[in-house]
């Protein structure tokens, strides 16, 4: 191949790669993408694969990595694999590793539930509770992807201390269970890279993430803190108080009480 052109051209085929400079674009030509497929598809229909041929395969998709976005990141797991090859015996044929998955998950055992306001987001980990405020980049993001960015964020916090656990992830926004139970959608890519995001961070950390819909009226803890409100309580009615105390007389102390709810004058709770 000449390694100039002197006739001037918006669009060449050089080292490998086609360079457009008028729509300012570099890709793979199809012949190189042919014989990268043809490979692959050998490998697959032959059901293994030797240290040989990974080393093949890894230096095609290195190659390929240079023209297409993220290529290295999605390279990696091929390459974790073909490091375990044995390279004493290059052409020893090893099974190709297999995806699995559970037949049966464990019961969920981590319970979230979350919240997105105009002024910021809220959640619910069994009993932590953990809010904060919008940054000004994301006050003006649509509700359904503040939703998601808050199930993310609390995964990022929180996904190392429950490795191995069934968590189940309550939200007031259909879109956001949608979403998460059907592995992302078509309508926004946005919403799809976030779901991407948890999805692989629940799967990094071996987490199985259920997502279920709760009505906003059961999700007044999550929608109080990101509101920076103070959160529901629950108390008894004067009524059954009177019932309550008549039967078995008036106590001393309230336990697992607040200002707002105790029906006593001496009571513990955190706020006390």
């Amino acid at each position: 191949m000449e390694k100039s052109i002197l006739k001037p051209t918006q669009m060449i085929e050089y080292l490998a790669v086609i360079w457009n400079t008028k729509s300012n674009l570099k890709y793979l030509p199809i012949l190189k993408i042919s014989k990268m497929e043809k490979i692959i598809k050998n490998i697959l229909k032959n059901n293994w694969w030797t240290w040989q041929t990974a080393k093949v395969v890894l230096g095609h998709t290195n190659f390929a990595a240079f023209v297409v976005p993220l290529g290295r990141l999605n390279s990696r797991s091929i390459q974790i694999e073909a490091n375990l090859l044995p390279e004493n015996n290059k052409n020893k044929r090893y099974p190709l590793p297999h995806v699995v998955a559970c037949i049966h998950y464990r019961n969920p055992t981590t319970f979230i539930t979350t919240d997105a306001s105009d002024l910021g987001w809220g959640a619910t980990i069994n009993d932590k509770k953990l809010n904060g405020f919008w940054s000004p980049s994301l006050l003006s993001w649509h509700s359904n992807r503040k939703e998601l960015w808050t199930l993310k964020e609390i995964l990022r916090r929180l996904a190392p201390h429950y490795k191995g656990r069934t968590l189940l992830a309550q939200t007031d926004n259909k879109s956001v269970a949608a979403y998460i139970t059907k592995e992302g959608g078509t309508k926004s890519q946005i919403l799809l890279k976030l779901t991407r995001d948890i999805l692989e961070l629940a799967h990094k950390h071996q987490i199985h993430l259920i997502a279920r819909y709760l009505p906003g009226r059961y999700n007044l803890t999550a929608d109080s803190l990101s509101r920076f409100c103070p959160t529901p309580e629950w108390t008894l009615s004067k009524p059954m108080m009177h019932v309550i105390f008549k039967k078995w007389g008036n106590p001393s102390i309230d336990l697992f009480a607040s200002a707002r709810s105790a029906i006593v004058n001496q009571y513990v709770s955190e706020d006390a």
